[in-house]
Order: structure tokens, then C-alpha cells, then sequence
């Protein structure tokens, strides 16, 4: 099993995820923990966490209240 296979049953158990970004991140590294915390939403609890500055360009995003 690779880790991206381990990844995946990991997520399909979980009752709840937290997403976290890396220190001073850019809008790639924003967009896509907003994207998978999308991704893996159904049936689970998600948060994103994030260490910076809430940016008012991307407050239309779905979870962007990190």
C-alpha cells in the first residue's frame, strides 16, 4: 500500500479532519487545503487552520474562516 492509498482509508474513517497549512503560506498552498477540506467534507467534521492573516480576496470560499 502506497501512502497515497493510506491517505485515503485514513480520510474515509475519520469523524472529523484538521487541515493545516504551512508557516507563511501562498494562495496555492491556501486554495488547496481549502480544496480538499471541500473534497472530504460529507459525512465529516472539517476545519482549516492556517498561519496567517485572514485574506479578504478569498472570504467567498467555502471554509475560508480559518
Amino acid at each position: 500500500m502506497n501512502a497515497l492509498d493510506e491517505f485515503r482509508d485514513q480520510i474515509l474513517v475519520a469523524k472529523s479532519v484538521l487541515i493545516v497549512g504551512h508557516k507563511h503560506p501562498d494562495t496555492d498552498s491556501i486554495g488547496s487545503c481549502l480544496a480538499l477540506a471541500h473534497a472530504i467534507e460529507e459525512g465529516r467534521e472539517v476545519k482549516v487552520w492556517i498561519p496567517k492573516e485572514k485574506l479578504p480576496e478569498m472570504e467567498f470560499l467555502p471554509f475560508s474562516d480559518f
